[in-house]
């Protein structure tokens, strides 16, 4: 009996000294902060609808003229005059020498006396402002064709222009003809065109064209099919950097007796 009151005491006091280091276990543990909410993710904004052949163009927003500096051109007040649209952009190449072939052709032709002729410039206002499109429609030395300006790319956004250059047409009646021919000689165009260059002369003279729903696939390399190559010279691979070894033209590889390949390839493209 004495032993089983020694005994009893003692699990009494194991007892509470296993429940006092529980406590002092649950004690040194981090608060565990209630869950909050994920945040929403952002909704993407609505993209406008784009344009189909056929579609009438209704644009209410005037587009700034910067060269030569003008009133705001609103492009819905047709007034009985067909539309040519050049979406450009001072960063390609390709649009720079289009906008230059084009501004040529208009002069020569004179179609700016049976239809309305405008290059729209597209930026994004984090970067670029107005005046870089007139400063490289100055350097480029267009003088026949008005530059109008498209903050975030807006309206070309509007019609579909997502490439450029992009050369858009319309009838008199504002409805869209065409859309996607990158350059004048842009060519195997059904209808009543034979080529972009075709179809504008015609639309000038009648004020309309039989609609192209479709356009072939046009690359800007297919103008030197059948032609010399252009000479360039490009620097060898350097391990000390760009440009700091020698350099050869192309003119001076080539032997005129064999044959030759030229692969382009970039660095940082996965194919």
């Amino acid at each position: 009996m004495q032993r089983l009151r020694i005994l009893v005491p003692l699990l009494l006091l194991g007892l509470v000294a296993v429940v006092a280091t529980d406590v002092q276990a649950q004690a040194a543990k981090p608060a565990t902060r209630p869950a909050t909410a994920k945040p929403a993710a952002a909704k993407p904004k609505p993209q406008p609808k784009k344009m189909n052949v056929g579609e009438v163009l209704t644009w209410k927003t005037p587009l700034a003229q910067v060269k030569p500096v003008g009133k705001p051109v609103d492009l819905a007040k047709r007034e009985g005059r067909p539309l040519a649209l050049l979406f450009w952009s001072t960063g390609a190449t390709v649009a720079r020498e289009e906008l230059q072939a084009l501004d040529a052709f208009v002069k020569k032709k004179k179609l700016a006396r049976d239809m309305d002729v405008y290059a729209i410039g597209g930026f994004n206002p984090e970067r670029q402002d107005a005046a870089d499109l007139a400063d490289m429609a100055t350097i480029l030395g267009v003088d026949t064709i008005p530059i109008l300006v498209d903050p975030e790319f807006k309206l070309a956004k509007k019609i579909g222009a997502t490439q450029f250059p992009d050369i858009v047409l319309f009838d008199k009646d504002g409805k869209l003809i065409v859309k996607g021919l990158r350059g004048l000689d842009h060519g195997r165009l059904r209808g009543s065109a034979g080529n972009c260059e075709t179809l504008l002369k015609h639309v000038a003279l009648n004020g309309t064209a039989e609609p192209v729903k479709r356009t072939s696939r046009f690359y800007p390399a297919e103008r030197l099919k059948g032609r010399k190559i252009p000479d360039f010279e490009l620097p060898y691979y350097h391990p000390d950097g760009y440009g700091k070894g020698k350099s050869a033209k192309l003119s001076d590889l080539m032997t005129g007796q064999r044959p030759a390949a030229i692969f382009i390839f970039s660095s940082t493209c996965k194919h």
